[in-house]
């Protein structure tokens, strides 16, 4: 999945230098979106599957805690883009090969002992509806890297810029963006973690 994203992050109209949020959602997000019929994740082989649901047969009942396939998959996926980042925009392959394998092989090894819990549920207070239009574990995965990396590349008005000489209109924009995009976010690691989950069920 990790090379999956590493690949995918290359086929968008990325910027070396920071983008404006102009890019961010006039250009980048669009993009995205009219990739994703045709870049979406992979389900699990039936073989792990099935190796799954028999090892949570066979296990004691335990806590995930935070360790839930949906908040797994979010760290994973900030962790792919900042793997990118340090790489073509920092210049420090070595940074990145140790980002590799380092809190990401700690993160794959900690979706391989996963078990259901409660974590990954969306539960922000809010006025407005978001709906992640994930119907499947693939589609789940693909918005929730998207969104991650629209995030992110959003947020560098913040890092890279001098905040104080932005003008207010960008500065409203990115809080626009960043509020719709948490929420999207959240639907995400939820939907994620659900879709998975029934996956193995029907194992």
């Amino acid at each position: 999945m990790v090379d999956r994203a590493i690949l995918l992050i290359d086929t968008f109209p990325l910027t070396i230098d920071p983008p404006p949020m102009a890019h961010v959602t006039g250009v980048l997000e669009p993009a995205v979106s009219e990739a994703q019929s045709a870049c979406e994740f992979e389900e699990p082989p039936a073989a792990v599957r099935l190796a799954v649901k028999a090892t949570l047969a066979q296990a004691a009942p335990r806590s995930a805690g935070l360790n839930t396939v949906g908040m797994l998959l979010d760290r994973l996926s900030i962790l792919t883009v900042k793997h990118w980042n340090l790489i073509h925009r920092a210049g420090a392959a070595d940074k990145a090969h140790a980002l590799r394998d380092g809190q990401i092989a700690e993160i794959i090894a900690a979706l391989v002992e996963a078990a259901p819990g409660q974590s990954s549920i969306n539960n922000k207070m809010t006025s407005r509806v978001v709906d992640a239009g994930a119907n499947t574990f693939g589609q789940a995965c693909y918005g929730l890297f998207t969104t991650n990396l629209l995030l992110w590349e959003a947020q560098e008005v913040l890092y890279n810029h001098d905040i104080e000489a932005l003008p207010s209109d960008e500065l409203r924009r990115y809080i626009s963006f960043f509020s719709r995009g948490n929420l999207e976010r959240n639907t995400y690691i939820q939907a994620s973690d659900e879709t998975y989950w029934r996956i193995i069920a029907s194992a």
